[in-house]
């Protein structure tokens, strides 16, 4: 899924049925060139996977493991995945960089 492409909620949704939220901590991020990624975060890095990720531009708040912001159920919620697609779109267009919190994920 890539920024620059017009994406759909069908693409974010394949994405985010990719991974399983119980396996671990996530996070959403998207690269310069307009990437669109999840990554998993190992509870050893926590404090420092970004580091190794450079290409990030902008990333979301971490998706805490068990809180059904990725996988299947996530995948299958329309409203959460309309609203996560358009925050995408919208801070995309305005070049939001860095951290982007994103409402009503703890």
């Amino acid at each position: 899924m890539n920024m620059k492409n017009n994406p759909c909620v069908e693409e974010l949704k394949e994405l985010l049925k990719s991974f399983d939220d119980n396996e671990c901590d996530h996070n959403l991020w998207v690269s310069q060139k307009g990437d669109v990624h999840i990554s998993k975060i190992p509870m050893n890095l926590r404090a420092d996977w970004r580091k190794s990720h450079k290409r990030i531009v902008k990333y979301y708040y971490d998706y805490f493991r068990g809180n059904g912001y990725v996988g299947e159920s996530a995948a299958n919620d329309d409203s959460h995945v309309t609203k996560l697609l358009s925050d995408l779109k919208k801070d995309w267009e305005h070049g939001s960089t860095g951290r982007i919190d994103l409402p009503g994920v703890d």
